[in-house]
């Protein structure tokens, strides 16, 4: 259950950089 929670905060973190870097790249 520890480990589900980790991965899924994981995948949040991932879409949040991405999102980041492509806000950034149309700037």
């Amino acid at each position: 259950m520890k480990y589900k929670n980790a991965s899924g905060s994981l995948i949040f973190h991932q879409n949040v950089y991405i999102g980041i870097i492509t806000m950034w790249m149309k700037k």
